[in-house]
């Protein structure tokens, strides 16, 4: 078993937390400043009907019969009027099911007043634990770059393309390893 004395212990503030907390502070300043919004029609939509069908058990479905009665004056036609139309919504598979899936999980413990926000600060939080990563990322896609590998500069000067040939978006020239 290995005692550190408290002089040498490790220090709680290494590169890639300090990263990872300035990337979540500015992520959450934007989900509070946010934090009373609603969602767009389309996509957003979307996922927010397939997360809540799967999070109350109906399974993979949408345009519910409380769906389209939210965007009825945005269609030219009433689908539930079709005779095998199902009220707990349509079955579909046009979407992925893994961001309703991680949604549904949310929607359960936040509730349907509070979802929407709880959606956001997971969002902020995954997000921000990507930012660490682009540092290692980019040391390994790009071991002879030129400049300091920690901390790693703006994100679209670590591009592998970048870092071999100077280009943000390469050339069709361009043989980037």
């Amino acid at each position: 078993m290995r005692t550190e004395s408290p002089g040498t212990a490790r220090s709680l503030v290494t590169p890639a937390r300090l990263v990872f907390g300035l990337a979540l502070l500015v992520r959450l300043t934007a989900v509070l400043a946010g934090r009373h919004l609603g969602i767009g029609l389309d996509d957003m939509f979307q996922y927010d009907m397939l997360a809540r069908s799967l999070a109350t058990g109906q399974g993979f479905r949408w345009y519910a019969a409380a769906d389209v009665a939210l965007i009825q004056r945005y269609l030219d036609f009433d689908p539930t009027t079709h005779p095998d139309y199902d009220p707990r919504g349509l079955p579909t598979s046009f979407r992925a099911p893994l961001y309703p899936a991680f949604l549904a999980v949310l929607y359960g413990p936040a509730g349907p007043e509070a979802r929407w926000f709880a959606a956001r600060l997971a969002q902020a939080v995954v997000g921000a634990l990507a930012a660490p990563l682009t540092g290692p990322w980019r040391a390994r896609c790009c071991p002879a770059a030129p400049g300091p590998r920690w901390p790693p500069r703006a994100s679209w000067r670590s591009t592998p393309c970048w870092c071999c040939c100077r280009w943000p978006w390469p050339p069709k020239t361009c043989s980037c390893p």
